[in-house]
């Protein structure tokens, strides 16, 4: 059985790099982001424990053992994206200033099983 939630509006400031933080209701094995065209820049996923705690950047464990940040190569947006995730909470941080006005980033969680 595959369960989903609703989109969750992030929202990064205007000028500003960090999004707001998004709830997802439960924990989730995948999110899928959609990224709405923004000032260059690479995208980061960070996770907490909370909604209102300290947010860190979500690694993946590579096949060699070697661990990495989840990252979106640097770009203008305009995309779905999914990536690995097993968490409830979740911030959007840009690598650059978002400038021009506040930028909406909807978040969804998937799961299997």
């Amino acid at each position: 059985m595959r369960m989903e939630t609703g989109w969750v509006t992030l929202t990064i400031a205007d000028e500003g790099t960090v999004s707001s933080a998004g709830d997802l209701g439960m924990s989730y094995d995948q999110l899928l982001i959609n990224v709405p065209t923004l000032d260059a820049a690479t995208l980061a996923v960070h996770v907490c424990d909370t909604l209102t705690g300290t947010y860190a950047p979500l690694y993946v464990c590579n096949v060699d053992g070697t661990e990495e940040a989840i990252l979106a190569g640097a770009g203008t947006g305009g995309f779905f994206w999914t990536v690995p995730f097993g968490f409830q909470y979740v911030k959007v941080v840009a690598g650059a200033a978002q400038n021009g006005g506040p930028r909406s980033i909807k978040v969804k969680g998937t799961r299997t099983g």
